[in-house]
């Protein structure tokens, strides 16, 4: 998913979910067409590209 700041137009956040971290990693580190894209980005993009790491939770509400 990305998304793109109200506030900011400079600033953007890609949200991807993962089963396991073995799985983002090897999709970051292979896919071309994911590396391309990025590539594409560089020339509009005035900070440096991060990537961040968090874990989801499952939290059930019902009673």
């Amino acid at each position: 998913m990305m998304t793109g700041s109200l506030d900011d137009p400079q600033k953007a956040v890609n949200i991807s979910l993962w089963e396991t971290r073995e799985d983002m990693d090897n999709y970051y580190a292979n896919d071309k067409d994911y590396s391309a894209f990025l590539d594409s980005l560089r020339p509009i993009i005035e900070q440096e590209i991060e990537k961040s790491g968090y874990t989801v939770f499952k939290l059930n509400l019902s009673g």
